[in-house]
Parts: structure tokens; C-alpha cells; sequence
């Protein structure tokens, strides 16, 4: 009677073929870290701000206030958001200006927020208009700076 090794050869084939797929699953891992990942683009996060209002303190007359909205249209957080409010006259001279603090802004979302100023000196029947735009971002797309206009007044 003649014996045959038939489990060796079974064994054989079971680590040669578990060996072929350790090649075939690092390769593909390779290839994409190489080839793929590398034209992924970094996702664009475009922030705006609005001005809501602005209005002088009733509580303490050297004191106004800029309520403001930050809309952040992106897919991921906006990282220390810094908003510039100004008050400005009819010949769009400043007459006031506040700075916010930096803040991050979650993904798809806006913030209400205030910033409080030093009110200047009242001008009987002088007009005024408030403006509040983002100053900076890290990481973000400042939606303002792609209106020539807008950078016109904002700069």
C-alpha cells in the first residue's frame, strides 16, 4: 500500500493562496495611497457674514452694539473666524469699527453674534449704515473677496 501526502499539499496551497492575497490587498493599498489620495482636492469652505443691525447702548451711553450672522456653507468647521464690523457715515467715511474674537463655526450653520464699541459722537440727522464682513479664516474661502466691489469698501 502506497501512501500520498495529500494533506501537505493542501496545507501548501492554503498558504500560497492566503500569501497571493496579502500581495494583491497591499498593492491595492499602495496604489491608492499613491495614485488616488493624491488628487484628492482639500474641500473648500466658503463663510460669509451679514450685518442684522446695530444700535446704540440705552444702558450706558458711550457703548453700541453690531448684531451680526456668520453662515459657514461648508462641509467642515471654519477654524477662528474673525469678524470686522464698521459704522459709517452718508460719505462712507468710518465713524466707528469693532473687532469679534476668533470663534470656529460648525459645518453647515451660521452664529449670532454681538460685538460691542465705543459709540462715537452723535451728528444730528446724520445717516448711518453698518457693515460686518469676515476679516480672516484659516480655513475657509472668504466669499466677500471674490466681489470687486465689495473689496473695494471692505479694504
Amino acid at each position: 500500500m502506497v501512501k500520498t501526502n495529500n494533506n501537505r499539499i493542501d496545507w501548501f496551497n492554503v498558504c500560497y493562496f492566503i500569501f497571493i492575497m496579502v500581495i494583491v490587498v497591499v498593492g491595492i493599498l499602495l496604489f491608492v495611497k499613491w495614485f488616488i489620495l493624491p488628487n484628492i482636492e482639500e474641500k473648500i469652505i466658503p463663510v460669509d457674514a451679514k450685518i442684522y443691525d446695530w444700535a446704540y447702548n440705552q444702558d450706558n451711553d458711550n457703548e453700541m452694539f453690531f448684531d451680526y450672522l456668520i453662515y459657514n456653507y461648508g462641509d467642515s468647521e471654519a477654524k477662528n473666524v474673525v469678524v470686522t464690523c464698521k459704522l459709517l457715515d452718508i460719505d462712507e467715511k468710518l465713524t466707528a469699527t469693532a473687532q469679534s474674537k476668533e470663534r470656529n463655526i460648525a459645518s453647515n450653520s451660521y452664529l449670532f453674534e454681538e460685538v460691542i464699541t465705543t459709540r462715537p459722537p452723535y451728528v444730528n440727522d446724520m445717516k448711518y449704515s453698518g457693515v460686518c464682513y469676515i476679516e480672516s479664516c484659516d480655513n475657509c474661502e472668504i466669499l466677500w473677496r471674490n466681489i470687486p466691489a465689495l473689496v473695494e469698501i471692505y479694504d
